[in-house]
């Protein structure tokens, strides 16, 4: 019998930083598991990373070049893409969505979307287009480009088997934008939480964030409050502001020890030797990283505002600041560096707990495999 041959269209694989890269990779690697053929289509700086490639585990890799002119890199998207589907193709679609509209249209395939936020208003805000968050956006008056842009984004959803949403708010902006909640399924990130646990090590940084290194993130805030607290702070990742923060956390005085990008094997250590884990982003659906922290043991402190309103129990294994709570950024670090080193390691015991029961990447992935029907 033919292999059943899997498609994860993305905007990002490693070694790009990202949820999209995360879940392409990590998936790809469970479907080679239960015996599926599987590619993966993407984006991505042919300067650093080669334009086809055959990972260790078979898992075929393409790469469009993303420095190309938007409707070059556009139109090799889409001909590779229907160059490598047929009927007996499942597709995934993980961060690029409008590039699979030909798909949809000229082949009768089986289609699911994994969406990792909203992508309008993402794009609405690297163009400097707009100034509201994720949830004002949502009714703010949008011009005819974004327009077309968040009707062609809904007509894929539409089209999809199904729509899983890592995060409530995903659910209930897909609800909003018209597509039918019989699609739609919430199904949480996930973590490897065999491979982050908790291992013992010494402290060397009170606090840590990961993730790239982009205005969303909102590190500069952090490395002023680590500043004011006089904190150290473990920074890992890298991105467009890297040099801009350095220099920052320079001007500050600040004890900032930039990291650059650790690899999956690396960042346990890096985690086991932190105290509180930090999450400032203006928006997120369940991120990676908050759930790596967790599993590893790590007390959390994140935005209300985000996915992480659905992760952390406030109080209980981690922090949420925001209006409910009363506490801002400053207030909950301050409030987590009070705690004792017992009380960080209990509240760190149920945070791994929690990760193991709801966020345990098996699990999760098996739950995918039957929403997708394979």
């Amino acid at each position: 019998m033919k292999q059943e041959h899997i498609l994860i269209v993305s905007s990002i694989y490693p070694p790009d930083e990202g949820g999209p890269a995360t879940f392409s990779k990590s998936f790809g690697q469970h479907l080679k598991r239960h015996g599926f053929r599987v590619t993966v289509l993407c984006y991505a700086d042919l300067k650093s990373s080669p334009a086809y490639e055959v990972e260790s585990d078979d898992i075929e890799i393409i790469r469009i070049d993303r420095n190309l002119r938007t409707s070059r890199k556009l139109i090799l998207f889409v001909l590779a893409s229907l160059r490598l589907s047929s009927r007996r193709t499942h597709v995934i679609a993980n961060g690029s969505f409008l590039e699979c509209i030909p798909m949809l249209i000229l082949r009768r395939i089986k289609f699911t979307s994994k969406i990792p936020g909203d992508i309008v208003w993402e794009r609405a805000c690297q163009q400097g287009l707009t100034e509201s968050n994720v949830f004002d956006f949502q009714d703010s008056r949008m011009t005819i480009k974004y327009q077309v842009f968040r009707k062609l984004f809904t007509f894929v959803l539409k089209k999809s088997v199904a729509v899983i949403v890592p995060a409530k708010y995903l659910f209930d902006f897909c609800a909003k934008w018209g597509v039918a909640q019989g699609r739609l399924t919430l199904i949480g990130n996930s973590v490897d939480v065999q491979h982050f646990c908790i291992l013992p090590s010494e402290k060397k940084y009170d606090l840590i964030t990961v993730g790239r290194l982009v205005p969303v993130k909102q590190i500069e805030e952090i490395i002023t409050v680590a500043s004011k607290l006089d904190l150290s702070l473990c920074v890992v990742g890298s991105g467009p502001l890297d040099e801009k923060l350095r220099a920052f956390a320079q001007e500050l005085g600040a004890r900032i020890y930039f990291l650059g990008n650790i690899d999956q094997d690396s960042l346990p250590l890096i985690y086991s030797q932190s105290k509180i884990f930090v999450q400032n982003s203006q928006i997120e659906a369940t991120s990676y990283a908050l759930l790596e922290a967790r599993a590893s043991g790590l007390f959390a402190v994140a935005s209300e505002l985000t996915g992480a309103s659905e992760v952390i129990h406030h109080a209980q294994d981690g922090l949420l600041f925001g209006k409910s709570s009363g506490l801002n950024l400053w207030s909950a670090i301050q409030l987590a560096n009070s705690y004792s080193p017992t009380q960080l390691q209990n509240y760190g015991l149920k945070a791994r707990e929690d990760c193991f029961h709801r966020f345990n990447r098996q699990e999760i992935f098996n739950r995918i495999n039957e929403i997708m029907n394979i």
